[in-house]
């Protein structure tokens, strides 16, 4: 689960980057042609989910 969410944040935050400079991922080229703030949420959705993974694949869900 680790490598899922590093995996999502990293395409997430190097997509918002890329955005800067008018580059974007092949995969992720559809999100770009849609009109309004969408495929920005989306792709910021992308990071922070990503992130949360990350937190709770680390997190001790042991009681004990």
């Amino acid at each position: 689960m680790s490598l899922v969410g590093f995996a999502m944040f990293a395409i997430g935050f190097l997509s918002l980057i890329f955005m800067l400079v008018n580059v974007s991922f092949t995969f992720l080229a559809f999100l770009d042609k849609i009109d309004g703030p969408l495929g920005i949420v989306v792709k910021l959705v992308l990071m922070f989910g990503g992130m949360v993974i990350l937190y709770l694949s680390k997190s001790d869900n042991d009681p004990y």
